[in-house]
């Protein structure tokens, strides 16, 4: 079966917006926020699951399995508006089911655009990590679910489109024990892919979701 640069990538960067909820002198802060994000991704030996890693001789090697997002956006409103950085690392594996393109009787296949055998992949796991560039405070969260869809029907560049869901785990400075939800919504191309699946790609998305910090 064909190995493909999975691009789920867009992770999730995450910031603050609109509503304010506060009682007592252990008030929890809570805000609705949306964001943009955008930027690039290349494959790294990374395999967040272990399920693919080999061992010889004593030492443990992981295949390219996972994608490496570096990017950035713009947070409106909320106590640090502006802008950020974004960094994530995520696995993503293929449907299983009929109907893709490229493996008919493998892999489920998904609309996209103007086609109906795109090939349908879902999020394995992920991490992600924000840097908020006025405060340098950092904002983490992890990848929780997600379906990405690429369609193979054409030559490179390949389009994609995807969302993924993510949830706080805390972070430094202002950030420190947030917790919260949300989805980031995207689409991009792979613009380079070998035949072991490692490539390079672009996206750019929205996200949505809430935050609570102690």
């Amino acid at each position: 079966m064909m190995r493909v640069f999975h691009r789920i990538s867009l992770s999730a960067a995450v910031w603050l917006l609109l509503m304010l909820v506060s009682t007592g002198a252990n008030a929890l802060t809570t805000y609705n926020f949306t964001s943009t994000l955008s930027g690039s991704a290349a494959q790294v030996p990374i395999d967040l699951d272990g399920t693919h890693c080999t061992t010889v001789n004593g030492i443990v090697t992981c295949p390219a399995d996972s994608d490496l997002f570096t990017g950035g956006g713009t947070i409106t409103g909320g106590p640090e508006p502006g802008q950020f950085t974004n960094q994530s690392v995520t696995e993503t594996s293929p449907v299983s089911g009929t109907g893709c393109s490229v493996a008919p009787s493998s892999i489920k296949g998904c609309p996209i655009g103007l086609v109906t055998n795109g090939c349908l992949y879902k999020i394995i796991g992920g991490n992600v990590v924000n840097r908020q560039m006025t405060t340098g405070d950092l904002l983490f969260a992890k990848l929780t679910s997600g379906a990405l869809c690429i369609n193979f029907d054409t030559a490179l560049p390949w389009n994609l489109t995807g969302t993924n869901q993510f949830s706080f785990i805390g972070g430094t400075g202002r950030f420190a024990g947030a917790t919260g939800s949300g989805t980031v919504s995207f689409k991009g191309q792979i613009l380079q892919n070998d035949p072991q699946g490692h490539g390079m790609s672009w996206d750019s998305g929205s996200i949505t979701g809430t935050m609570t910090i102690p």
